[in-house]
């Protein structure tokens, strides 16, 4: 959704028919905008970023939704200049991962787990500091970790494909990188 002078979230939920059955507006005064959307049981789970956050200029947004529309709440994880999820996950013990990147150390992958009350467990980010990485997609795990998946300038060509293991701790399991002397961009 757009206002004169910046963008803003829209949350939409409609039926099998197309049909919406309720539509809802977020923001500050500067933009917003939400790029991945999980559920579980009726709670709706929005991420994205924001530029209303002080000091970063970018930061990462959690949105929580019930399945009325009702916004249950909205946290902001910035400890840099830049931070933006693009995609968020439901995990199988009630963790919740939000997943994008991160200013802090050049542009490193970054993964937030909260807890369904929207209090942050932990935050990493995952990569090297004197090359590029970015998370395209989180797979929670049966052990309370994730596997994040992205794209990294590491390896033999330009851009290569990483997995990444975080435990429930979020604590760095390991690392594989994959790819040819080409571009292999997931």
């Amino acid at each position: 959704s757009f206002t004169p002078n910046s963008i803003q979230n829209m949350m939409m939920m409609v039926n099998d028919s197309g049909v919406i059955q309720w539509a809802r507006h977020s923001g500050g005064n500067n933009d917003d905008e939400l790029f991945g959307v999980d559920a579980l049981n009726g709670e709706i789970y929005a991420v994205g970023y924001t530029d209303d956050a002080s000091p970063a200029f970018l930061a990462g947004t959690i949105q929580k939704y019930d399945a009325s529309g009702n916004l249950l709440y909205s946290n902001i994880a910035a400890i840099s200049q830049i931070e933006q999820f693009s995609q968020v996950k439901v995990g199988p013990t009630g963790g919740i991962y939000a997943g994008g990147y991160t200013s802090q150390n050049g542009i490193d992958a970054y993964v937030v787990k909260y807890n369904p009350n929207g209090s942050q467990v932990w935050n990493r980010s995952v990569g090297n500091p004197t090359t590029a990485e970015l998370a395209f997609d989180l797979t929670p795990t049966s052990d309370g970790g994730v596997l994040v998946y992205g794209a990294t300038s590491q390896g033999a060509g330009s851009d290569d494909l990483f997995f990444s293991k975080l435990d429930s701790n979020g604590t760095l399991q390991w690392t594989r990188i994959y790819g040819t002397n080409r571009t292999d961009f997931p």
